[in-house]
């Protein structure tokens, strides 16, 4: 089935994965330094916002902080897949 070859090939690629920690620095490094909108494996959509501050830059995943006052060292675990291109369209099949 391409969907599903499509999907993991989708879920590979994403650049933060589910059950992994990241710090904060390696979010940064991993979608840049940009605002951007993010999908989960569900299709369902994230925001990503990139502040820049006078002595430290501040990043959120859905308002929540990923460097703590300007600790980028700090690490989160992430329940989900999060990646910058929407995950492959399910087929009408697998919805019934």
């Amino acid at each position: 089935m391409e969907y599903q070859k499509d999907y993991i090939a989708w879920l590979n690629q994403c650049y933060i994965k589910y059950g992994c920690t990241y710090q904060g620095e390696t979010i940064r490094n991993k979608l840049s330094c940009s605002s951007k909108t993010l999908y989960d494996e569900n299709g369902n959509t994230h925001y990503y916002k990139y502040e820049e501050g006078l002595f430290s830059d501040n990043w959120y995943i859905d308002g929540k902080d990923c460097c703590s006052g300007g600790d980028r060292w700090q690490t989160r675990t992430y329940y989900q897949f999060l990646e910058t291109t929407r995950p492959p369209k399910k087929p009408d099949i697998l919805d019934s």
